[in-house]
């Protein structure tokens, strides 16, 4: 058993192990001490540590800088002014630019879909006069369906 727990926790990332180890003392005398073999191949838990900080360092900043890609494309400000106006001291040049691309893509994306289009205003005008005619034309409309089991639909 401690030698299957072994190998399963050596395939965790640094992520998954810190998880385990901040709730170890749920876990069986085995799997704890198949943890504390594992965290110690790698380094202990203070290189572990010094790893996971780093790794959500990182994952903290890429969201700020897409916080602030997004709130200066919002504001009209273009790509590649926005390019100039982010920095880190964390993350790497293309690391930055592809989250701006990436935001900014979302966000254009965003605005395409929520414009109203002459096509869109010209189908709801149509739409309203013909049912507005079929109206006129028809009376009420419900009165012509049969009652069934589907009425409830309308």
């Amino acid at each position: 058993m401690l030698n299957e727990l072994i190998e399963r926790y050596s395939q965790y990332s640094d992520v998954e192990l810190m998880e385990v180890y901040s709730s170890k003392d749920r876990y069986t005398d085995d799997a704890k001490q198949a943890l504390d073999i594992v965290i110690g191949k790698k380094g202990g838990i203070q290189a572990l540590t010094i790893r996971y900080d780093k790794i959500v360092g990182k994952e903290l900043e890429q969201s700020k800088i897409k916080n602030d890609a997004a709130k200066l494309c919002l504001n009209g400000i273009t790509k590649n002014d926005i390019r100039h106006a982010l920095t880190s001291e964390i993350l790497a040049l293309d690391e930055i630019q592809q989250i701006i691309e990436a935001t900014s893509t979302e966000i254009e994306a965003t605005k395409r879909d929520l414009e109203i289009k002459p096509s869109t205003i010209i189908g709801g005008i149509l739409g309203g006069i013909i049912g507005e005619l079929l109206e006129e034309y028809y009376g009420d409309y419900r009165s012509c369906i049969p009652v069934t089991s589907f009425t409830f639909l309308l």
